[in-house]
């Protein structure tokens, strides 16, 4: 079932939450609906949509930070869908996250050095005497001074301090690191920085990473295959050069279409995306996304949101195979 390169498989995962409506009733939030993908060793795969799509849970979903409401999740091989807390909490270090806030992933009452060094101690992955060597190795890795391991969080900038919880994040040597919006709470001038950061780390240590973005001309840039979701679904995914440059699902195109327009290209009439997004706690009948469509069909009112392939590693959620999606592409930068 899972190729030796694959480090990360979910199939038909979903997750529902239960906000109390009332003292005797509970409305039920849909937040992913029957979602898979694979990650394979090396590979960056970007999961894409608006605010309220379902991209942070099904990352955190992943990897077992949010408990998934059903589906299967497989680890280098391993299924660990349904492991406790005793048998998950070795496989733990294999699964790292870098969370979208500086500010609140990190402890404000320990130092920067123990907060690194923490996972190291916890997994065992160094002794005592190591452990202050192997801290001091990790901050460097990110592009900082070791010296700041003794320093507190409160005494560093916004992008040191998302440098340090990528350092603590590698600490570990993990399997599979899920990167959820890490840019998004940094300035405009940090974010270019951290990124090129991550980009360098991947590159240069063949990182697997799932990365969470808004952002499509980053995503364009650092992944090699994306997931577009849309109210908890998985409407498109394949290779990003191809999914970019050829959608093949209406909400893709409107996404894309959103993308700035640099200067130098050339004027276009932009679709643009009519409507909000749908309450989640009832969503559309069918394809989720018809009610703001403008291809829809009557029989997009009853479609299963199944999916179908357009070519190789390609799937959309569509049941049109007549569209021409000449969406604005995002050029590689």
């Amino acid at each position: 079932m899972n190729p030796e390169n694959e480090v990360l498989r979910l199939d038909g995962v979903s997750k529902v939450f239960f906000q109390r409506a009332s003292l005797r009733a509970s409305n039920v939030i849909k937040a992913v609906t029957n979602a898979s993908l694979s990650l394979r060793r090396g590979e960056v795969v970007a999961l894409v949509g608006e605010s309220g799509s379902g991209k942070s849970t099904l990352g955190r979903a992943a990897i077992r930070i949010t408990e998934p409401s059903q589906g299967k999740i497989w680890l280098e091989g391993r299924q660990i869908t349904h492991l406790d807390r005793r048998k998950l909490k070795p496989l733990r270090r294999k699964m790292q996250m870098i969370f979208q806030d500086p500010y609140g992933s990190l402890n404000p009452k320990i130092r920067i050095g123990e907060a690194v060094g923490e996972g190291m101690r916890l997994h065992g992955i160094a002794s005592s005497r190591d452990v202050g060597q192997r801290v001091a190795a990790a901050i460097e890795r990110v592009g900082l001074p070791a010296e700041l391991a003794k320093r507190w969080p409160s005494a560093l900038s916004g992008g040191q301090r998302q440098r340090i919880a990528i350092a603590r994040a590698l600490a570990v040597e993990p399997s599979i690191i899920v990167a959820d919006e890490p840019t998004s709470a940094l300035d405009v001038s940090v974010q270019a920085e951290i990124m090129d950061l991550l980009k360098d780390l991947q590159r240069r240590e063949h990182l697997s990473m799932l990365f969470i973005s808004h952002d499509l001309r980053i995503v364009r840039e650092l992944s090699d295959r994306v997931l577009v979701l849309y109210l908890g679904h998985v409407v498109e995914a394949g290779p990003v050069n191809q999914v970019f440059s050829s959608p093949a699902h209406p909400y893709t195109e409107a996404l894309l279409q959103s993308v700035p327009r640099h200067p130098a290209e050339p004027a276009k009439k932009r679709l643009v995306l009519e409507g909000e997004l749908p309450n989640p706690i009832s969503p559309p009948q069918g394809c989720v996304f018809h009610p703001r469509c403008r291809y829809a069909l009557p029989a997009c009112k009853q479609a299963d949101m199944s999916s179908r392939t357009v070519a190789p590693g390609h799937l959309t959620a569509c049941i049109r195979d007549d569209l021409d999606l000449n969406a604005t592409a995002v050029e590689r930068r």
